[in-house]
């Protein structure tokens, strides 16, 4: 939903076969590029490729797609690391300026 500048969204991705498909950008196809990163809530994830302990989104700037890097429990930092496996299930919402 866009209001003024703002696009306001939500979804729910059920992932049935990967393939040869990306395994960590959410390519939602969101109405317009982003004026600045931005961040996205990530609400839910069951049944992912990595084993990780957080996982957090954003919409970058001039991107209309949503990136997703995660953290493992040997990681020191977050990563930019496969996500999407066979039956991942993820919840995601949020909001930016264009």
């Amino acid at each position: 939903m866009k209001i003024g500048r703002m696009i306001h969204f939500r979804g729910q991705l059920i992932i049935n076969s990967v393939g040869n498909g990306n395994t960590s950008n959410i390519t939602t196809g969101l109405p317009a590029s982003a004026a600045v990163d931005t961040p996205v809530y990530i609400g839910y994830l069951l049944g992912s490729a990595t084993a990780v302990v957080s996982i957090v989104g954003h919409v970058e700037a001039s991107a209309s797609t949503i990136q997703l890097s995660s953290r493992t429990a040997a990681a020191v930092s977050t990563s930019v690391s496969a996500i999407f496996a066979n039956a991942t299930n993820i919840i995601f919402a949020g909001s930016y300026q264009v």
